[in-house]
């Protein structure tokens, strides 16, 4: 079992092209997959190709691969899988789904838009607190990856349109981000203790909200103390943030 596992590691970091250097190319074993599915007149796979594959491929391997003979049979079986936590699957699934309707219907980016159009006008301090406000509890329903990609375009675009420093929005949005307490499907952690029974979803909510409460003044100090000291995000706007004609 631990050998599989050293596997899938491997193959997901050996998957791509890796580059090191100027001059030095190592490619990974998708790209050799490639050069052999082309040597028999076949169609290139790699862009079929994901870490989720690697997941499936080796999941399945473990209904295969026999056991010790002390245990016998494979290393896994039906049995086995009945076992599996399904419910924090199904409930983290769901977020991601939810992710993916943010971005495909276009909702996210109409959020977004809407809050520059609401804080165009807005001093920068009111505009770090309500934008950590708003990137806080749009990580409860969204994934990190999902809100972050949504949000940062619309933060450094903001930040031209005022001329502020454009890490005095993006650190506080980023670290917004993380800060999914109040609902299973926010966080992969939060499911599970769901998924456990004995934590019910109001108490989840309760003591949620009062951390992404805590969360806001806590990020938005930071930037206005720490996030200053370090980068100068109260400093004068930089030449290299000015959008280039």
């Amino acid at each position: 079992m631990r050998g599989v596992f050293i596997a899938v590691a491997l193959l997901w970091m050996t998957r791509k092209e890796r580059l090191f250097g100027a001059e030095v190319d190592i490619f990974g074993w998708s790209h050799y997959l490639d050069l052999l599915f082309i040597q028999f007149g076949a169609s290139p796979i790699s862009s079929l190709i994901d870490d989720g594959t690697v997941s499936i491929a080796m999941a399945l391997t473990l209904f295969v691969i026999p056991a010790s003979k002390k245990v016998g049979g494979r290393l896994m079986d039906w049995e086995d899988t009945k076992n599996v936590p399904w419910g924090i699957l199904l409930l983290f699934g769901g977020g991601l789904a939810i992710a993916k309707g943010f971005s495909t219907s276009g909702l996210g980016t109409y959020m977004a838009s809407q809050l520059q159009v609401v804080l165009g006008d807005a001093s920068p301090f009111a505009i770090v607190l309500s934008t950590v406000g708003f990137i806080t509890l749009l990580t409860e329903v969204s994934s990190n990856v999902a809100t972050i990609s949504l949000a940062l375009p619309i933060m450094a675009s903001l930040s031209q349109a005022i001329e502020v420093h454009p890490l005095l929005l993006i650190i506080p949005t980023t670290l917004a981000a993380s800060c999914a307490f109040m609902l299973p499907v926010s966080t992969p952690p939060n499911a599970i203790i769901y998924a456990s029974g004995r934590v019910p979803i109001t108490k989840m909510v309760i003591a949620g909200i009062w951390l992404d409460i805590l969360s806001v003044i806590i990020v938005t100090a930071f930037v206005y103390t720490l996030g200053h000291v370090a980068f100068d995000v109260l400093g004068d706007f930089p030449s290299w943030a000015v959008p280039q004609q």
